[in-house]
């Protein structure tokens, strides 16, 4: 009976395997690669020249976070040609590994995955580019993680001061993933998950670990590709939340930023709050460099940030009485702007940070 067991598993692993390579060579040849986020087609196109270096940070880049208690996961560490994170959960600015201080001359940038840098190597994410324009009389600090919104900046913040980090400038860049996690009150991407895993549903863990090996399935993309047919040629935008879920996120960003203004009073800091560009408020999509149609097919609910910040602008003296932000939701350059959906270009990145280094100075 073992034997017959042993021999059914391997020779379904062999049929997988089978499927898998069948599905791999015909998405190969029938799948547009410059639609494949990573492949080397769509790395070529947005990249340029230099594209294979940015092959070695998608692969030092990966889906690095673990958990971390009460923010629930953070940025893993990783040494890399590229891409460096410390055990704090620091993105380096340059090949190093930083260690994290406080007191005088130091500045804390929190904010998500646009503030870490997704895309972008360590010296092109806004922190690294922060610290250039303030002319090294700051040390700056990259505390960005993919996801990360307000209430988990404000989270991590706290308990860095408790820890006895503090600095001298602190800085928020939000507005984005603010109005993706909509979900009042307050959950991560990874809130469903670890509850699930507390409450021990087998049923749900079977299904969120197919779930996962499916994502990067050559097979599950094939049957994908199979049933839709032609049918995404044309790839309209999702429709946003309504007003009034949209509204709650704007009072739970705005009251994020009351306390941390207070906090930071408290302690001495000077605290900076952004409302960072979003590619979906007064942008037609022109200016990324990935293709049009991949833009389309990932931006999902970041479509609510275009109608949140319309909300916000329309209360924005209002707002900066509550607490004084630097607006650059209108901020533009004429070259690209995104290396992707959502993520900055290094350019970018230059300009932001430049803007933020006058509101700093």
């Amino acid at each position: 009976m073992k034997k017959l067991l042993i021999t059914n598993l391997l020779v379904l692993a062999v049929l997988v395997g089978l499927c898998e390579a069948v599905a791999y060579v015909w998405l190969q040849k029938v799948e547009p690669q410059e639609l494949v986020y990573g492949s080397d087609t769509f790395l070529q196109k947005v990249y340029g020249e230099n594209w294979q270096d940015y092959k070695q940070l998608m692969a030092e880049q990966g889906r690095n976070l673990y958990y971390k208690p009460f923010v629930e996961y953070a940025e893993r560490p990783v040494d890399g040609r590229f891409m460096n994170v410390t055990g704090q959960h620091v993105r380096a600015n340059r090949d190093e590994q930083p260690e994290l201080v406080g007191g005088k001359g130091t500045v804390y940038v929190f904010g998500g995955s646009t503030t870490f840098g997704y895309g972008v190597k360590d010296n092109e994410t806004i922190p690294a580019a922060l610290e250039r324009a303030l002319s090294g009389k700051y040390k700056v600090f990259n505390l960005g993680a993919g996801g990360y919104y307000s209430t988990i900046e404000r989270i991590r913040f706290l308990n860095l001061l408790a820890e006895g980090f503090v600095p001298e400038v602190a800085v928020f860049v939000d507005g984005l993933n603010d109005f993706y996690h909509t979900q009042v009150p307050d959950e991560s991407w990874l809130s469903p998950q670890i509850a699930k895993t507390l409450e021990f549903d087998p049923l749900w863990w079977l299904r969120g670990q197919v779930m996962e090996m499916a994502r990067f399935s050559s097979s599950a993309r094939f049957l994908v590709k199979l049933v839709r047919g032609q049918q995404d040629e044309e790839v309209a935008l999702p429709d946003a939340a309504p007003a009034d879920k949209l509204e709650r996120v704007t009072t739970r960003l705005t009251h994020n930023r009351v306390t941390l203004a207070g906090v930071c009073k408290a302690y001495g800091i000077r605290c900076l709050f952004v409302q960072q560009p979003v590619p979906t408020y007064h942008y037609d999509g022109s200016r990324t460099l990935a293709p049009a149609k991949y833009v389309r097919l990932n931006v999902g609910q970041h479509v609510n940030s275009g109608k949140g910040y319309e909300m916000m602008a329309a209360r924005r003296a209002e707002l900066d009485r509550e607490v004084p932000t630097l607006w650059l939701q209108d901020l533009a350059i004429d070259g690209p702007m995104y290396v992707d959906t959502v993520h900055y270009t290094p350019a970018f990145n230059a300009v932001i940070a430049a803007e933020i280094a006058k509101a700093i100075r």
